[in-house]
């Protein structure tokens, strides 16, 4: 009898233990904001989350108010939805509130990469150099090289013939080719050994395209950790296949690649970063730079296909800067060539893409908590976090989508981002006080991405050359604009549910 009792105690010590450490026995403390636990121990909310976050978050701002805490899958994570308080945990000390924890922690998760310590400035370093100011001038010119092999090559032999409408879907046009010209731009091409064409870089492109659609599908069951035994394999197998293909050796045996992949390999060897963990880092980078650019650049046509005046705005502008620079397209002439100076022209379609990130761009900004914090809200009430929680922000609902600072916040309207005199519209406001961030894409404070300047052109630059280069249209005008996949909210670039068909034809 002593035995049996003896072995049920030590049972519900071990039962209490682990409740204990699934977070079921926190209790809100003082000052502390609103607790939100969930009825499942460890998951929390996390079933709830990963199905549609925005749904989620508005329900528990309605319960909570302006700052809550929630569990989800054994962590604890305190939302901040009133945007003015925004800047103050963006700006705050990363001793404090830490990006690079969290972003380590996901990273490992997904890409199996352990991040060296100085990592964060070896980032900061090379984006400086190579993605802005001069070393983004390059670049942009070599994302035109690409997109002209995609799009042009394969008609060479007919644009001095009349010219037959082709007809695709256009997600997967724009997301295949934004994506194949960005990874060549970034990774280099093949070597030709003496061969005229680039038929070897069209057929590895469409691979490695192929490939990253099915890892991205997967995505979000990663970051969301609700991966199943099946999954897993298909998961390994896609990361060998970009292990291998983005591989230290690979590199080396390429022609132009870029001064950022070459830089960043250079860095992670001379750290004594192995092959395998380069190889680890050139998929990160793969995601990083062109997981999001083709899906934008799916919204931001079928917004302007949906609105003819949009459409018609952003042609004439563009128009107009190609005739400004003496490249205007004529029968029979050469294919337009977008210049780094000619995207600095286009208020009309800057305001344009703007409109798509605000419409359907939704990461969660998320920190470590560090230190046990006091957070003190715009409204001046302060808050305990506690160290080793999280706390995050939901710029797309919260910010984005507020009626009070965007009017009608779920419509497209292309001038938006425009001043009357056709200026940039950098002013908004909400309860009559001006916003800092009226819109957070791309992130903000120290961890903004730091890729932004060359995304934006690459997505400008396509839609340029698609109003330009090509007649364009939706095979059925009355068709509506598909739905979002709510699985993918706090992640990125939302992608549509399904497809829109469309056709196109080289316009001379």
């Amino acid at each position: 009898m002593a035995f049996w009792a003896s072995v049920l105690i030590v049972l519900m010590t071990t039962v209490l233990v682990v409740l204990f450490r699934l977070g079921a026995f926190r209790q809100r403390r003082f000052n502390e904001p609103p607790l939100d636990k969930g009825l499942i121990p460890w998951l929390g909310h996390a079933m709830d989350m990963s199905r549609n976050a925005s749904s989620f978050l508005k329900k528990m701002q309605e319960r909570h108010g302006e700052i809550f805490t929630v569990h989800i899958a054994g962590s604890y994570i305190t939302f901040v939805t009133d945007p003015f308080s925004f800047d103050v945990i963006l700006k705050e000390s990363k001793s404090r509130l830490d990006f690079s924890k969290f972003a380590s922690e996901l990273v490992f998760k997904i890409f199996e990469f352990q991040m060296p310590k100085n990592h964060r400035g070896m980032v900061i370093n090379n984006s400086s150099k190579h993605l802005m100011s001069i070393g983004l001038v390059g670049l942009t010119q070599a994302m035109m090289d690409s997109l002209q092999i995609l799009m042009l090559q394969p008609d060479a032999d007919k644009r001095l013939g009349p010219q037959e409408w082709k007809q695709e879907g256009l997600f997967q046009y724009c997301y295949n080719t934004v994506f194949r010209a960005g990874y060549l731009a970034l990774f280099g091409n093949l070597p030709t050994n003496g061969k005229a064409g680039h038929a070897q870089d069209l057929l590895q492109s469409q691979k490695v395209f192929e490939e990253f659609r099915k890892f991205d599908i997967l995505f979000p069951r990663m970051f969301h950790s609700v991966i199943l035994p099946k999954e897993k394999q298909e998961i390994k197998r896609l990361r060998y296949f970009f292990w291998d293909i983005l591989s230290a050796r690979q590199m080396l045996e390429k022609d132009n690649v870029s001064g950022w992949i070459s830089s960043i390999q250079r860095e992670l060897a001379d750290l004594g970063v192995p092959e395998l963990g380069q190889s680890q880092y050139n998929l990160i980078l793969l995601w990083a730079s062109q997981g999001n650019t083709g899906v934008v650049s799916f919204w931001a046509l079928l917004f302007l296909l949906k609105n003819p005046e949009a459409l018609k705005a952003v042609r004439e502008e563009a128009e107009g800067v190609l005739r400004k620079m003496g490249k205007e397209m004529r029968p029979g002439g050469a294919p337009i060539i977008v210049e780094y100076s000619m995207l600095q022209q286009t208020p009309v379609l800057d305001s344009v893409m703007e409109e798509t990130l605000r419409l359907r761009v939704a990461p969660l900004l998320t920190r470590a908590v560090k230190q046990d914090v006091i957070l003190k809200m715009d409204n001046g009430k302060e808050y305990a976090l506690r160290q080793g929680d999280r706390v995050c922000m939901f710029p797309y609902l919260f910010l984005q989508m507020d009626p009070e600072i965007y009017p009608d916040p779920t419509t497209f309207k292309y001038n938006r981002f425009l001043n009357p005199d056709g200026s940039r519209k950098t002013t908004f406001y909400k309860q009559g006080r001006r916003l800092k961030s009226h819109m957070l894409p791309w992130g903000g404070g120290p961890s903004i991405c730091p890729g932004r300047f060359f995304a934006l052109n690459e997505m400008k630059m396509f839609v340029f050359l698609m109003v330009t280069q090509y007649d364009i249209e939706l095979v059925d005008q009355d068709v509506k604009i598909p739905p979002i996949n709510v699985k993918r909210f706090g992640i990125g670039a939302m992608q549509p549910t399904e497809d829109v068909p469309f056709r196109y034809r080289i316009r001379f």
